[in-house]
């Protein structure tokens, strides 16, 4: 704490960004949890990253050691307790192209990697991780709800495709996980005891069935050298747009994990994490990763924290170092199995319930997001949640704020109040009284329903005492609407300007064509000058 308190503000910013919130305890018990869940997860992250490396077009030894690399430096630097990292469809897709084009190989790709990674590290300790934390439960909850359909319909699409033997050892391994006693499960996982059940079903009653196949073997090389400066220009686009959906990816799986354990990230410290290891994996020719389904895996099968990746990473090294080959017969229906099973949990299926009762503006993000993510676009899934939700937010937000402005005629008698022979009913000034938060939400609305209101009036007072925050978009139309009074010929008063956002209105010169005299500080001075420009009209 003292080494802290003596840098440099800039550098205590960036120290208190990457802290986290005090964690319970680690105990046996929760290593254990850890453990079991790991053992679990590693059934499917193996085959996974093999995928990995297949669809990057990097080759299935890079997508294994960017399981071994990502996963633990993340589960070490990373600002969550329960969270995994490593190989990722969303990266994957996006390195594919790059790696496919025939002018970058792995060299290459390792630099663009480590560049990745540096990005990462600036976004997580200037704060944009923070940012995450606006992304609506709403669309969290459908995302998570999306990848578990998805895990649930591929799994069975590639059981069809295999043939009757791998479905009837998927049925096996299902049944086993779904009514293995819950008193048994603190000891042996019924997932565990479904797949070795499966895995003697595949030997001894049904071969012939689909295997895992051959385990590449081997420690992973150095291959990153200092780049040439004509390739570096290049490598920084496809660079930036790595960093980019790694680091949203990430930090929307850690905002999902959040939402099932009810715990709270560090999103700074997590993308500074990540950025670490790509440097690493850059370095090592592995795949760039980002946080990946197994993170909500991890807790689906019972972990609490990292350490359950820790396992998955340390015991990926073991088969990767030359225990991999005693796996190879294991029968992927089982694999599949456990996904199908993983899937199933993951679907909140208390919302789906729900869709009827909920708001519909909420049930309709829901649905549509759910139904992006399960046809495999995670990504567009949550961009098209976020603008929906934003859009039905906003509709919402403009009825609040429609409702926060007060527009008030003031009686002559109100405003002349010595002068007498007043007609009772004249009431050629108006008030405008401005309340909360104003937005592009409803500035336009705003901006048309205040011009009609202002019209028939020779003063308008706009009162803006009471309004506690603008946009631009809110603060630009407000300047439109002092001009549109100007060119009805009303006087306009300003009072009560909040010093807060008085930038805001400077940047935009909301005020440019109102004379000085005619901006005050309360509403009384405000009256007083209207008084003088009716007397002064009267008068004329």
């Amino acid at each position: 704490m003292a080494e802290i308190a003596s840098m440099p503000a800039r550098f205590r910013i960036f120290a208190d960004s990457l802290k986290t919130a005090p964690s319970p305890p680690y105990s046996m018990a929760v290593f254990w949890a850890d453990f079991k869940a790991g053992l679990i997860l590693l059934l499917v992250e193996i085959p996974f990253a093999m995928g990995i490396g297949v669809v990057s077009g990097m080759g299935i030894p890079a997508a294994l050691y960017c399981l071994v690399i990502v996963a633990i430096v993340t589960a070490i630097f990373g600002g969550t307790r329960a969270m995994m990292s490593g190989p990722a469809v969303a990266v994957a897709v996006i390195v594919a192209p790059i790696f496919a084009s025939g002018e970058v190989g792995i060299v290459e790709m390792g630099i663009i990697a480590a560049l990745a990674g540096g990005i990462q590290i600036l976004l997580g300790l200037t704060g944009i991780g923070r940012l995450m934390a606006y992304l609506p439960y709403v669309v969290l909850t459908a995302f998570i709800s999306g990848i578990g359909l998805f895990l649930i319909w591929s799994q069975n699409w590639t059981l069809f495709n295999l043939g009757m033997p791998d479905i009837a050892i998927a049925g096996i391994c299902l049944a086993v996980i779904l009514f293995w006693p819950r008193r048994f499960h603190r000891i042996v996982p019924g997932q565990l005891v479904g797949v070795s059940v499966a895995w003697a079903v595949s030997v001894f009653l049904l071969p012939g069935s689909m295997q895992l196949g051959v385990i590449p073997t081997g420690l992973p090389e150095m291959v990153v050298r200092a780049p040439s400066l004509h390739f570096l220009p290049t490598a920084i686009i496809p660079a930036l747009l790595i960093a980019l959906i790694s680091s949203v990816y990430t930090l929307m799986i850690a905002q999902s994990v959040d939402s099932m354990t009810g715990a709270r990230h560090n999103p700074n410290r997590q993308l500074a994490a990540t950025g670490i290891a790509n440097i690493v994996a850059g370095l090592f020719g592995a795949v760039p990763g980002s946080g990946q389904f197994g993170a909500m895996g991890t807790v689906v099968a019972g972990g609490r924290t990292v350490v359950a990746g820790i396992v998955v990473a340390v015991l990926t090294a073991a088969f990767i170092l030359g225990v991999g080959p005693y796996l190879s017969t294991l029968p992927m229906a089982a694999i599949s199995s456990v996904l199908i099973w993983m899937g199933w949990e993951l679907v909140d299926w208390r919302m789906v319930r729900r869709l009827l009762r909920i708001e519909r503006r909420f049930g309709l993000v829901f649905a549509a997001t759910c139904l992006i993510a399960a046809l495999g676009e995670p990504l567009v899934a949550v961009v098209f949640g976020f603008v929906a939700a934003g859009i039905g937010n906003a509709a919402a937000l403009e009825r609040v704020e429609m409702d926060s402005v007060l527009s008030v005629p003031l009686s002559d008698s109100t405003i002349l109040a010595e002068e007498g022979g007043l007609d009772p009913f004249s009431t050629r000034v108006g008030l405008l009284a401005f309340r909360g938060s104003f937005s592009v939400a409803s500035s336009q609305r705003l901006a048309e329903l205040l011009e009609f209101d202002i019209r028939g009036h020779e003063v308008a007072i706009f009162d803006l005492s009471g309004m506690t925050h603008t946009d631009d978009s809110a603060a630009y139309l407000l300047k439109l609407l002092l001009r549109k009074a100007g060119t009805l010929g009303i006087d306009v008063i300003i009072c009560g300007v909040p010093e807060q956002l008085r930038a805001a209105f400077d940047a935009f010169d909301v005020f440019q064509e109102i004379p000085e005299t005619r901006i005050t500080s309360t509403r009384e001075q405000a009256q007083t000058i209207a008084s003088k420009l009716l007397a002064a009209g009267a008068t004329a």
